[in-house]
């Protein structure tokens, strides 16, 4: 019991990180703050792992062992989730950064206004390409999470029917058993 307490507050921490870190996304100028942030809820989801692994060790009923590995799914899809949206707020944030650098102020003289038109088409399209690598990479990382839950979902199924050839099976012996058991009665009562 007290190491589910342990668990559900380990839960807990990861998830106050996962809302302080989101807070934070509102704002740019957060750039420090969401890394130093996002190595607190690494460390965190590591003590996570460790309460979860002691108590999902320790199960034996198939139900049991099912609720825990979902619990935990939970948690991990969570984090990655976050994860991907920091990615991906990280490179907006950057693109952002780079664009307003190489933009023509009213300020500019016309003599610098043509390279610094030139490098802000430059800084527009590397900014451009930063994001597009962003949600190509956050692309490959749903698929491997979609992925994942196909296995789940597939594992899943495949417990449920070995559970219910064990039920059918145990049903079968209890069956046969109490069969057996008449037949000596009849035979004994003779």
């Amino acid at each position: 019991m007290e190491t589910k307490k342990a668990r559900s507050s380990a839960k807990g921490i990861v998830t106050k990180k996962i809302k302080e870190i989101s807070g934070l996304m509102t704002d740019e100028t957060n750039v420090n703050e969401v890394i130093r942030k996002s190595a607190e809820l690494e460390e965190a989801f590591k003590k996570f792992q460790e309460v979860h692994e002691e108590i999902h060790s320790q199960l034996e009923e198939l139900e049991a062992i099912e609720e825990s590995g979902n619990y935990y799914e939970l948690v991990l899809d969570q984090v990655k989730q976050l994860q991907e949206n920091i990615d991906l707020w990280l490179a907006g944030v950057e693109a952002s950064r780079l664009a307003k650098s190489f933009d023509v102020n009213p300020e500019d003289s016309v003599s610098n206004i043509g390279s610094s038109s030139s490098a802000s088409a430059r800084a527009r399209a590397a900014a451009r390409k930063a994001i597009l690598e962003a949600e190509v990479a956050t692309l490959k990382r749903l698929h491997q999470i979609e992925e994942e839950e196909l296995k789940l979902r597939q594992r899943k199924n495949q417990l449920k029917l070995e559970t219910e050839m064990a039920k059918a099976g145990a049903e079968e012996l209890a069956y046969c058993s109490s069969r057996k058991r008449d037949g000596r009665e009849l035979t004994s009562g003779r």
